[in-house]
């Protein structure tokens, strides 16, 4: 199959499963998923937001507006601006989540008034990752990083209260 059939296909599933639901139109937000995900990897980000817009004004206002999900997620101040802009242009907002929607993609489904998922779908735990300098090398550090290192301060340094717990922090 060519991928210009490939894609009519698509649309015309999604049509249909978007009169299914009862909604007006829909809209499809797909990130890679490939591994590993530092050289193949797209992520939810706001560089996508003038993308969207453009989708949503050729379609216009509608009562019910469906979003078909697939994303491993990404930058955590994406989701807000993406679902308010999917909101300017609907009443109701459907997510359909086609297999996943992690971190960030979970927050934009958790979002919707309606939540559609096959036995095969799943969403995640929301993971804030943040990318700091350590001498002079960029690194990811995520939550679970800071409590770990918290815990053990407190643990197995002893450090409770105070300017020796304040200083490791």
């Amino acid at each position: 199959m060519t991928e210009k059939a490939a894609r009519t296909k698509l649309n015309s599933l999604a049509g249909e499963v978007t009169t299914l639901l009862g909604g007006d139109a829909y809209l499809m937000y797909a990130t890679s998923t490939r591994e590993p995900q530092n050289i193949f990897g797209a992520q939810v980000a706001l560089d996508v937001l003038p993308f969207i817009s453009e989708e949503l004004k050729s379609i216009g206002k509608v009562k019910k507006l469906v979003v078909f999900i697939h994303t491993n997620g990404g930058d955590l101040n994406a989701p807000w601006p993406i679902v308010s802009l999917l909101r300017e242009y609907c009443d109701k907002l459907c997510v359909v989540v086609l297999e996943r929607a992690l971190s960030a993609g979970t927050l934009i489904t958790i979002s919707a008034d309606e939540i559609v998922m096959g036995p095969d779908s799943f969403l995640s735990p929301v993971d804030p990752q943040a990318q700091v300098q350590i001498n002079g090398q960029k690194r990811g550090i995520e939550v679970e990083d800071v409590t770990g290192y918290i815990e053990f301060a407190k643990t197995k340094v002893g450090l409770t209260s105070g300017a020796g717990l304040e200083r490791a922090f």
